[in-house]
């Protein structure tokens, strides 16, 4: 009987549990893990038909790209005339433990995913036919730093392997750079004191060894962040050929894969280093006010949202104002607060060559009375009048005297860039023109305090400005030269201007849509400044003291957030749409329309047509929902519009694919600030080309590149991947990379927009707070021009932008309406769509609340909810799609007239085994009923035969 009731016992447990895996599998693959799922198997709905040939020439153009891109980015720092060096034997000793193990580039989503072996130091040097002394690079061993560790051995336990009589030792230091951390301020150094930007104590050691030891010694930075090099411009000396000096200092940067070779040129000549410095080197890291004030800062009694409940929340106070990088120590030196020389080692856009230059104004077009709407432009000759053939890069800047600054209402910068160009190849004795073009709107400031218009606006204060023509942004090449314009009376760009010059009032900037205010509230009552909650943070001006200018503000660290503070953001800043601002819509909307539009057809259709309403109508419920949650590393595909899917990656120096790196890998360029450090638009083009094109091959649309944050201080950890500390300079070197590769049929989902400078704790409700005028004129600024390209410069427009982890202000930067709406859509123009980072469920991101912000698309790998019960959801739905929609209509996909592929491989062979599963589980239910009824009914007939027990006999 017990054998007979075991066997449906035991069909009914295997029932249920194949029941329960089936429901949670189902759940899982076509509910929170359908994201996952589309981009561990998911397909790219590529047209490409290329050979194996044109793949082939493809990589190889791109290879010989990212060497040229490093010929022209290598900076000259130091040269006593020793380089170039004239050598028969060419041996060198490669010395220092990065000399071994470079830095190729950085780590996160800026890996590289370049499956060749990268050229390096000593590769580099034999290629070239030099011996490289490989006995004492084995001794340094092999690996790099996972922690941050500087891994620099005493020098004495691999002296005994180095070459006294080699024709050059060549010093190595180098950095490290990663997504997730910033470069730690403490813990190193013999007390702990020390950071990670000053040389260790065995560098320094390193150092001195080898400027005893070797006649020429040239010290190689292989870095992106800057160092503390005093001890290595004290052992410079301008005397060549001796022994006990460093005579060469030369700037590598992370040169990807194939780029050592070039240095290696630059040593003996054949390349006459041309690159410029992207960032300040001063001698002292903190000596900027934007260091002293960052830090790893805390609210004690403001807790995270969500899912990290119970930590603190973070904060970071941009104290510096508009005085981030040279700005600062330009203006500090004009008001005589510090001794420049002293101060500074290497200003921005500083770089030698094995050549001079003279140049000359040939023509300038600077008017008489300077309007709002006024073109500027100036034409410089330049001549090599050196004995071989070089490039240069003229610089120029807004540069206002002491007496400017003080007299002036707005707070300005002493020296502030506003055009440059790079020539081509001047032979010796040989001349080139290049053309300098600026707007009247590049002079202006930003008035965010009411003085000129009560709302804020853009303002060109009455003065004088010198139009400095610099070899870089402390020296002029000759003040005679420089023009000035003189604004009699200020030009203010606003309707609302208080006092209105009949001659040169302008309602808005030329450049922008609308006339601009304060979005963030007035200067006494700001979200984004903080006064708002009365936070008290102190902003350097130039009405400061001088003990603010020379200390900074150093507020870093934990502190008490005021009560309203902890109420708005307690309450759910981020994750309730109430009481957030944003606008209702109640009309009934149509979804699911059954029309027959087609995206394809929508490639050339202007944003502003009606007929895109249509084609989203569309679309159902559902499909919105799956299109704006489903956005990590790529787009579903949407049957009803025939959109098809896609595939976005990572990667501003290699195509990186982060859910599986092996599956696209693409060429190792040098970084950004590589990039950056040619100052030559033209390459930052051919880049942007370079990456659409390889994108093709692996039928990849979407490009979480370029990043267009600041080196805001030394301390970043993705500066790799951030052009410069200046916006000019980063902004057009986007803007070239973005225009390139969007006109390659890619949508460029440019980053982090905006004030995202720092890594640390940035998952933890970092609330960043910064004046109205620091964020427009320096931090905005660089995400302008690519937004901006066709309106001013005939170039075409980045399609795609990706908001930040941080908060700005109070707000979630992918839930700001104000950052994304009022001012990338509103007043910038931008038309297509924003994606958030990533969407990792940290408790302060809100799907609901994005998409009402103006943020489209989650970058998602766990399925987000998203409501779409009611008209106002389904409103802002629609808005969402039409920008994704738009974004896709501009990519070669569509451009191609690819079709939707409906249902991916995975999902195909999911629901195959899905009907297998189900069915075998049915006949397998269906025969576990089968043996309880066979088991009712034997029990039955037991109970039939067995006696009444009522009678039975007594025993």
């Amino acid at each position: 009987m017990q054998q007979v009731k075991k066997k449906p016992i035991v069909l009914t447990v295997i029932v249920s549990v194949l029941l329960v895996i089936g429901i949670v599998l189902d759940v899982a693959l076509y509910g929170f893990l359908q994201a996952v799922m589309d981009m561990m198997f998911g397909e790219s709905a590529s047209t490409t038909e290329l050979t194996d040939e044109e793949k082939a020439q493809i990589t190889e153009d791109a290879r010989d790209l990212a060497l040229r891109i490093t010929e022209e980015s290598i900076v000259l720092l130091d040269n006593n005339g020793t380089l170039p060096l004239e050598s028969s034997s060419k041996t060198v000793d490669i010395l220092g433990y990065n000399g071994k193990n470079p830095y190729y580039g950085g780590g996160g989503s800026g890996a590289l995913s370049d499956k060749t072996e990268p050229v390096s130091f000593a590769g580099a040097f034999e290629n070239a036919g030099w011996t490289v002394n490989r006995d004492l690079l084995a001794a340094y061993g092999s690996g790099l730093s996972t922690d941050l560790s500087i891994l620099e051995p005493d020098p004495d336990d691999i002296w005994a392997h180095t070459d006294a009589d080699a024709d050059l030792a060549l010093i190595v230091f180098g950095r490290a750079g990663s997504e997730g951390s910033d470069l730690p301020t403490t813990g190193y150094g013999a007390d702990g004191t020390g950071h990670y930007l000053q040389l260790s104590e065995n560098e320094q050691k390193l150092l001195a060894k080898a400027a005893a030891q070797y006649e020429n010694v040239v010290v190689v930075l292989n870095i992106s962040n800057m160092l503390e090099l005093g001890p290595v411009e004290a052992l410079y000396s301008d005397e060549a050929g001796t022994a006990g000096n460093v005579d060469a200092v030369l700037w590598v940067g992370k040169p990807g894969y194939y780029g050592m070779p070039a240095l290696v040129e630059a040593i003996e000549g054949t390349l006459n280093p041309s690159g410029r410095m992207v960032d300040t080197f001063a001698y002292d890291a903190f000596s900027a006010p934007a260091a002293v004030s960052y830090g790893d800062s805390a609210y004690t009694n403001l807790s995270v949202n969500g899912a990290d409940s119970g930590a603190p929340a973070h904060y970071q106070e941009y104290n510096e104002g508009i005085y981030v990088g040279y700005r600062y120590y330009e203006t500090a030196a004009a008001l005589g607060y510090i001794d420049y020389d002293d101060t500074v080692l290497y200003p921005f856009g500083y770089g030698l060559s094995y050549t001079t230059f003279s140049w000359e104004i040939v023509e300038q077009n600077i008017p008489a009375a300077l309007q709002g709407d006024s073109k500027i432009s100036i034409t410089v000759q330049v001549t090599n009048t050196g004995d071989v053939a070089g490039k240069d890069v003229v610089e120029l800047y807004s540069v206002l005297s002491p007496e400017a600054l003080t007299e002036a209402a707005l707070d300005h910068s002493a020296a502030s860039l506003v055009a440059f160009a790079k020539t081509p190849l001047i032979p010796a004795g040989g001349s080139e023109n290049v053309t300098l073009e600026l707007d009247a709107e590049d002079l202006a400031s930003y008035d965010d305090r009411g003085v000129y218009a009560a709302d804020g606006a853009y303002v060109i204060e009455a003065g004088s400005y010198e139009l400095a023509l610099r070899t870089d942004a402390h020296t002029d090449k000759d003040a005679a030269i420089n023009p000035v314009i003189e604004v009699e009376n200020a030009i203010v760009y606003s309707e609302n201007a208080l006092s209105p010059d009949a001659d040169t009032s302008v309602p808005k900037r030329p450049s922008d849509l609308v006339s601009v205010s304060n979005v963030f509230g007035s200067a006494e009552d700001s979200t984004l400044n903080g006064t708002k909650y009365d936070l008290g943070i102190p902003y350097l001006s130039i009405a400061s003291g001088e003990a603010d200018w020379v200390n900074g503000y150093a507020r870093n660290g934990d502190k008490t957030a005021p009560q309203s503070l902890v109420d708005f953001i307690s309450g759910g800043a981020n994750v309730s749409i109430s009481n957030k601002g944003y606008a209702v819509h109640n009309e009934a909307v149509v979804t699911a329309s059954g029309g027959s539009l087609d995206v394809n057809d929508f490639t050339d259709v202007p944003y502003g047509d009606p007929s895109w309403d249509a084609l989203v109508q569309q679309m159902s419920a559902a499909e919105m929902r799956r299109l704006i949650r489903d956005g990590g590393y790529g787009t579903d595909d949407i049957v009803s519009v025939n959109k098809a899917n896609t595939i976005d990656v990572d990667g501003p120096q290699s195509l990186n694919y982060f859910p599986d790196p092996a599956k696209y890998q693409g060429v190792a360029y040098p970084s950004q600030i590589s990039l950056a450090a040619t100052w030559n638009v033209d390459l930052a083009a051919e880049f942007g080309a370079s990456i659409a094109k390889e994108a093709s091959v692996f039928g990849i649309t979407g490009w979480y590149a370029p990043g267009a944050n600041l080196h805001r201080t030394p301390f970043g950890g993705r500066n790799f991947e951030y052009y410069s500390e200046d916006p000019v300079l980063t902004g057009f070197m986007a803007m070239y990379t973005c225009s390139a590769a969007t006109e390659g049929g890619m949508t460029v989902y440019i980053k982090h927009l905006v004030i995202n400078d720092t890594e640390v704790n940035r998952n933890f409700n970092v609330l960043h707070w910064c004046t109205e005028q620091a964020l427009r004129e320096i931090y905005l600024k660089a995400f302008e021009y690519p937004v901006k390209a066709e309106a001013r410069f005939g170039m075409t427009s980045t399609t795609g932008m990706m908001s930040g982890f941080n908060y700005i202000g109070d707000r979630w930067c992918g839930a700001s309406y104000e950052l994304l709406t009022a001012i990338l859509r509103g007043e910038w123009g931008f038309h297509g769509t924003v994606v958030t980072d990533y969407f990792g469920g940290y408790g302060y991101m809100d799907a609901a609340c994005a998409i009402r912000a103006g943020n489209d698309l989650m970058l998602n790998t766990v399925v987000a909810q998203l409501d779409l019960s009611t008209n106002d959801d389904l409103y802002w739905a629609q808005q969402a799609c039409k920008n994704i929609l738009y974004s896709y209509s501009r990519t070669y996909l569509a451009q191609s007239g690819v079709t939707a592929g409906g249902m991916q491989t995975w999902e195909v062979v999911s629901i195959a085994a899905n009907v297998v599963w189900w069915a075998a589980t049915a006949v397998l239910a269906g025969f576990c009923a089968f043996k309880w009824v066979q088991y009712s009914r034997i029990q039955k007939q037991n109970q039939g035969q067995r006696p009444d027990a009522d009678n039975a006999p007594e025993q």
